[in-house]
């Protein structure tokens, strides 16, 4: 059977698509988990597993809490294919340092950092900012990106590019009108069988975002990975209850930390009263649910 791999990564995501199709086995990262979390190694589980190749890695956006450990994963396993949010974004490390904020400079370095292992091993790379590959095939599975629409630009994109150009206050000035936003440019996945939906993964998106993307409510989705680690918060409206009940899932993931679970259980308890949740930092190393 195939199988979806939620790793604890603490409050950070990190997935495994595992699709059989006979004797045929594929492999897709979907995000990399967190440096700052000491939880579940991506790679390592992988290595643990007799992984050694990989179908495709998928960032959704740029943020630590998903970019995490992609970088020693493209270094250490054959992958053939990426999806990553951005082409390169044109900062040395010393020319970011303008932005002021450091983990955003880390993230960034990261980033291209990724670009360059991938590029360098032959791996086709392509991009959701702008949209060069809504699909992905592996044999009977697709998997769409139903967010960022084709011929979509990224506004925080388009400023870091402009980054290098600027004194350091204006960097500043323009890193204040997008440091809020990079969640906002996050994918989102489904994955179907045939033309029957699996799996709905929503990165760190907004709920309108989502709106947009399953044109409104009432599609059936049997497994959730709910966006945001089950948070709405920072004046960001991640997800509603009425849409997630639309979907009339079997099983909702929230990827979150033992401590976070344990001060939001009941609010998520009441998130969809027919669908078994599923908290990634519950399990020891991850929890494997089979379709």
């Amino acid at each position: 059977m195939s199988k979806l791999h939620c790793l604890n990564a603490g409050k950070a995501d990190c997935f495994l698509l595992e699709l059989e199709e006979g004797v045929k086995r594929y492999y897709i990262l979907i995000d990399g988990g967190s440096k700052k979390e000491g939880n579940v190694l991506p790679a390592e589980y992988l290595r643990k597993r007799g992984i050694h190749k990989l179908d495709c890695i998928i960032l959704t956006h740029l943020h630590q809490d998903h970019l995490g450990y992609l970088p020693e994963v493209a270094d250490s396993l054959q992958v053939e294919r990426a999806i990553l949010p951005y082409p390169p974004i044109p900062l040395s490390k010393k020319e970011a340092k303008g932005i002021g904020d450091e983990e955003r400079i880390e993230d960034i370095a990261a980033f291209n950092r990724l670009w360059k292992i991938l590029t360098g091993s032959r791996c086709k790379v392509d991009t959701t900012l702008p949209l060069t590959c809504p699909v992905l095939r592996f044999g009977t599975y697709e998997l769409r990106c139903l967010f960022p629409f084709p011929d979509t630009a990224s506004y925080v994109y388009l400023m870091m590019c402009r980054f290098q150009h600027e004194r350091p206050e204006r960097i500043r000035s323009m890193y204040d009108s997008i440091r809020t936003r990079f969640n906002g440019d996050s994918s989102i996945w489904i994955l179907k069988r045939g033309e029957q939906p699996v799996a709905l993964m929503c990165g760190d998106g907004y709920h309108a975002s989502l709106v947009a993307a399953v044109g409104g409510y009432g599609i059936h989705v049997p497994i959730v990975k709910l966006s945001h680690h089950g948070r709405n918060d920072k004046g960001n409206l991640y997800y509603q209850e009425s849409l997630i009940r639309s979907f009339r899932s079997e099983k909702i993931i929230i990827t979150s930390d033992r401590e976070t679970a344990a001060l939001r259980m009941e609010e998520w308890n009441h998130i969809d009263n027919e669908a078994e949740l599923l908290i990634t930092g519950l399990y020891e190393e991850s929890a494997e649910i089979l379709f």
